[in-house]
C-alpha cells in the first residue's frame, strides 16, 4: 500500500500486474477528491509533502482536538490551558506526518540480516514516547503527563492511523475501477 500512497508524490510508478499503465499523481489526487477536508488535507501533506496546507491542517485538528476535549469532559488543571490542547494537537500531527523509526535498525526491525531488533521488538518503530518528552512539549510536570496526557496524546495519534486507513482504502477502491 505504502507503493500507491507515494503515487501522491511529484513521479509516476508502473505498477506491476496493473496492466502495464502509469497511474500519474494527478490520477491518485484525483481520486481523493470526494474525501473530508481534514483527510484530504493530512493525505496532502503527509504524502504530497505539501507544506502550503500545514497551517490548514493544523488549525482544524487543533479545533478537532478542543471538540474532543469538551465532549470527553477532559479535566484540565486551572495551570493548563487550551494552549495544552494546541501543542498536543501539533505534537500528534508532527509525530504522525514525521514518523520516527528506531535508530537501532534504523527501521528495518533486523540488525544486520541476523535477526530481530531487540530494541523495538522487531516493529522498526522506536518506544512511544515518554512522559518527559510529553512534559516538555506541552510545559505540564512529568507526572501528569503520565496520568492525563500521555492517554490523550494515543488518542490524537489514532485518528491519523484511521486518516491513513481512509486514504488507503479509498486509493484501493478508486484504482481497482
Amino acid at each position: 500500500m505504502n507503493e500507491i500512497l507515494a503515487l501522491l508524490t511529484a513521479k509516476t510508478v508502473n505498477l506491476e500486474g496493473s496492466g502495464g499503465g502509469e497511474i500519474t499523481p494527478q490520477m491518485v489526487a484525483a481520486a481523493l477528491r470526494g474525501m473530508d477536508e481534514d483527510v484530504l488535507l493530512y493525505a496532502q501533506v503527509k504524502f504530497a509533502d505539501d507544506a502550503n496546507s500545514v497551517g490548514r491542517l493544523a488549525r482544524i485538528m487543533y479545533g478537532r482536538a478542543l471538540n474532543t476535549a469538551l465532549r470527553e469532559g477532559w479535566r484540565i488543571t486551572k495551570k493548563e490551558s487550551t494552549d495544552n490542547v494546541r501543542r498536543l494537537a501539533v505534537f500528534a500531527l508532527n509525530e504522525s506526518i514525521h514518523p520516527k523509526h528506531c535508530l537501532r535498525c534504523k527501521g528495518s526491525g533486523n540488525i544486520n540480516n541476523e535477526g530481530e531488533c531487540d530494541r523495538c521488538g522487531g516493529t522498526g518503530n522506536p518506544q512511544p514516547r515518554g512522559q518527559k518528552m510529553i512534559a516538555s512539549v506541552l510545559g505540564v510536570s512529568e507526572s501528569r503527563a503520565g496520568q492525563f496526557w500521555q492517554d490523550k496524546l494515543r488518542g490524537e495519534m489514532g485518528v491519523y492511523i484511521d486518516f491513513e486507513q481512509i486514504i488507503s482504502d479509498e486509493l484501493r477502491k478508486e484504482l481497482k475501477t
